[in-house]
């Protein structure tokens, strides 16, 4: 990890070196819609990081953001051929990469 910085929202935007690359790591509400990300980690409680790992969203998971509800609504993920969506405030805590 080269450097951690808090950006707004309580959002944590850091780097890595992965393979002589820097992968820019970002939150999931901060990924546009139609962009495929990969998950490099959850931070948040014990119950919600249980709960989104019996959906799939373990590390290394491969997302698309197919919606983004306007006014701060859920965001509609595509995760494997399953369609569902998450609260904007839940997915502050989701890690991910932009998938190449």
């Amino acid at each position: 990890m080269i450097g951690l910085f808090l950006y707004k929202d309580f959002a944590f935007y850091y780097s890595l070196f992965l393979r002589k690359r820097i992968y820019f790591i970002m939150t999931l509400n901060m990924v546009k819609t139609g962009e495929t990300v990969q998950v490099v980690d959850v931070k948040c409680s014990y119950y919600v990081k249980k709960k989104l790992s019996t959906i799939g969203f373990n590390k290394g998971a491969i997302l698309t953001v197919i919606r983004i509800a306007p006014f701060g609504g859920p965001v509609e993920i595509k995760l494997l051929d399953f369609y569902f969506a998450l609260r904007k405030e839940d997915t502050k805590y989701i890690m991910v990469k932009k998938y190449e």
